[in-house]
């Protein structure tokens, strides 16, 4: 019975890290397109056309785009099977 508390606690933990990434992106998104959409406004109201402002934009976006690989891509796999590679050496050396 303890070990299936302690499993279901587990699953929750990594279920709430997963999840939180994904709310940080969707937060992060949010941030971004008001961002660029005020630093848009900003480059056409000063100089009637569209001159700088995209290249925040792309670098914002690619930093998105990085977040959102790790919220929901391979990325969060590869944590996984690293996390439980430690966990495993930890119990072949006896260690709590």
């Amino acid at each position: 019975m303890y070990g299936t508390d302690n499993q279901e606690e587990t699953l929750r933990t990594r279920a709430e890290r997963v999840a939180g990434a994904k709310l940080k992106f969707l937060c992060s998104a949010a941030s971004y397109a008001l961002l660029c959409a005020f630093l848009f406004a900003i480059d056409w109201w000063t100089t009637g056309r569209i001159t700088w402002a995209f290249w925040p934009a792309i670098g914002l976006g690619l930093a998105l785009f990085s977040q959102g690989i790790k919220a929901w891509g391979r990325s969060n796999a590869l944590y996984e099977r690293m996390v439980a590679r430690e966990m495993d050496a930890i119990r072949q050396r006896g260690e709590k």
